[in-house]
């Protein structure tokens, strides 16, 4: 005895969703395309999370986004000037997409988050 094969229109049904698409808010997403795999990851994810942020939570998130990945400089591939360059020209796209800070407090902030990262950088496993 066979079993009957089941309809397509309940095939249908039981296939997930498509995934929603992604959101940006304020500009498109910048390219990172120097570096390691891991670390266009690292940052696109950074910048993202910066893109969220709230009005009031932004400097506090700028700080953040350049902490994190000074610490992860090492796996960029870039050597930390060149990748400082590229965290500091992405961060500031946002910045500017979104139209917020003062771009030269921006520029110190990344710079001072930037040195602190790289003063306790993160070890892959």
């Amino acid at each position: 005895m066979r079993p009957t094969p089941v309809p397509p229109w309940l095939l249908a049904l039981l296939r997930p969703p498509p995934p929603p698409p992604p959101q940006t808010n304020g500009s498109t997403k910048t390219k990172i395309a120097d570096g390691s795999a891991y670390w266009q990851a690292a940052v696109q994810g950074e910048l993202q999370r910066l893109r969220d942020a709230r009005q009031g939570e932004r400097r506090f998130e700028v700080c953040r986004t350049a902490t994190r990945l000074g610490q992860l400089a090492d796996v960029s591939g870039l050597g930390h000037e060149q990748a400082a360059k590229v965290v500091t020209a992405a961060i500031l796209e946002v910045a500017d997409a979104l139209g917020w800070e003062n771009r030269r407090m921006t520029e110190r902030r990344i710079a001072d988050a930037w040195e602190l990262g790289l003063a306790k950088p993160r070890r892959l496993q």
